[in-house]
């Protein structure tokens, strides 16, 4: 049993019910649909497969829709691939003309409006380095700094310019109307600058009276400088280290990656680490050594989530790269548990006093009496969102009797989701709680545990009751009223 969450991509590798299934057995939490590939058709199917296979594995695991955003990409060209070399010139022409076959064009026909000269321009992750040198109304021209094979399709990253275009594209607003929908659990947001693209996309959920949480993704460096305020507006962050690391100096990834994941801590914000976490794994059986040093930093830092992009995608041993992470994630915890190490968590001064004391007491009790995990009926997942953030070093089993409360709680780092009926009573609920703990082996008989509930029992907002108790209680005695 893990804290860390691992979130994984749907893919060509992994679209049946039987290979999701293969993945959430494994240890996967969240599911991942990336709008970036593929069609509508294919993102309903492999929505389709992943919910029938959650079912089928009776598990809680969310679906998160990865937007777009304003990627730029190189247009369809003829005679591909092309080979540059440097100080070779490149022109980049507003739209494809066939007549003129030298130069390029790209997906963002007003990017000849919004570079400037001596800006750069960089070219598949930044493989290829050209530098602006001449503009003109409908073209520039680029000086290629480094060699390479240019194909159609290849990502464009532009670290020195301001692009105009906002973050949440016309194709984005298809696909996010595309997730209320098919009730998505999170939806994504690539390339964010500015909490006003959270916004943004906050007031169009709203119109449409949807729960969908929102993801900001950190890949560019504008939002380097807005953080707070994203992080503020966003239900949390990914650090997509992908694109930051081509539009920043990749020196400084692992600085920015721990500075966010520190401040998301902070201010009680799930925050998730992607990229290349295990990417050799894609056709190889084992990771390198590097790879799972990467894993187990993010662990180490307590990052709520880790994720995989094409090791599940596209990769030929989806199930075993997410094992490997488990496993990671296993041996990792396991050190943390043993040896003392300094983490931020949620500042509880900043809570209501009445959270903040319900926090610091489920916390105080679990420690001292030394408790195999905390159990709370969060009905809407709130008290175990801040549980979670107040990383007590247990795991949390959370209760609700709504299933997309507790699909949404399958990012919260260390929270076991499980949706349960209510009971008529609540004191029927210890009975059931203690033979759910241990039919799933989560702790054993004679084990403490603390029960965190409300009155009346399902009530939102009602939490007020910390219990301490002995698992295989019910065997033995009476069942207990609330205030045993």
């Amino acid at each position: 049993m893990i804290k860390t969450k691992i979130m994984v991509t749907i893919g060509p590798a992994c679209s049946s019910t039987q290979a999701i299934a293969e993945l959430i057995d494994s240890g996967a939490d969240i599911l991942r649909i990336n709008f970036s590939h593929g069609n509508p058709a294919q993102h309903l199917q492999f929505l389709q497969s992943a919910r029938s296979a959650a079912a089928g594995c009776d598990s809680s695991v969310s679906v998160v829709g990865d937007l777009c955003g304003p990627k730029i990409r190189l247009a369809d060209f003829a005679d591909p691939p092309r080979t540059v070399k440097p100080s070779q010139q490149l022109v980049i022409t507003s739209t494809y003309d066939p007549d003129d076959p030298a130069a390029l064009a790209t997906t963002y026909p007003t990017l000849v409006d919004d570079i400037c000269v001596g800006q750069r321009l960089l070219i598949n992750d930044g493989s290829i380095i050209t530098e602006v040198v001449a503009k003109a109304s409908e073209s520039f021209t680029c000086v290629c700094r480094s060699a390479g094979l240019v194909y159609p399709g290849q990502g464009v990253n532009l670290p020195d310019t301001v692009i105009s275009s906002p973050s949440l594209t016309a194709k984005d607003l298809v696909d996010l109307d595309w997730a209320v929908a098919n009730q998505l659990d999170f939806v994504a947001l690539s390339f964010v600058r500015h909490s006003d693209d959270l916004i943004a996309a906050r007031d169009r959920l709203r119109a449409a009276e949807s729960n969908i949480k929102l993801i900001a993704k950190i890949e560019k460096p504008q939002a380097l400088d807005d953080l707070d305020a994203i992080i503020a507006h966003a239900d949390g962050l990914l650090v997509a280290r992908g694109d930051l690391g081509v539009e920043i100096d990749l020196a400084r990834v692992p600085l920015v990656q721990k500075d966010i994941i520190r401040r998301c801590q902070l201010a009680g914000k799930p925050v998730i680490v992607a990229t290349q976490m295990l990417s050799s794994m894609i056709s190889s059986q084992t990771p390198t050594r590097a790879e799972v040093s990467d894993v187990a930093n993010a662990i180490f830092d307590q990052a709520d989530a880790v994720m995989l992009s094409g090791e599940t995608a596209i990769g030929d041993y989806p199930a075993l790269a997410v094992q490997t992470v488990d496993h990671i994630a296993q041996v990792s915890e396991k050190f943390q548990d043993t040896h003392a190490s300094v983490v931020p968590a949620l500042d509880l001064d900043l809570l209501p006093r009445s959270q903040a004391a319900l926090a610091r007491g489920v916390h105080k009790i679990a420690t001292e009496a030394r408790c195999s995990l905390v159990a709370v009926w969060s009905q809407s997942g709130a008290i175990a969102g801040l549980l979670s953030k107040t990383r007590i070093g247990v795991p949390i089993i959370a209760l609700s009797s709504d299933p997309a409360v507790c699909r949404r709680m399958s990012l919260d780092y260390g929270v076991i989701p499980w949706r349960m009926d209510l009971p008529k009573d609540s004191a029927d609920l210890l009975p059931a709680l203690d033979k759910l703990i241990q039919d799933n082996n989560w702790a054993k008989s004679g084990d403490n545990i603390v029960v965190v509930t409300g009155h009346p029992l399902g009530t939102v907002a009602a939490t007020d009751t910390i219990q301490l108790y002995c698992l295989g209680y019910t065997n033995l005695a009476p069942k207990p009223n609330h205030n045993s």
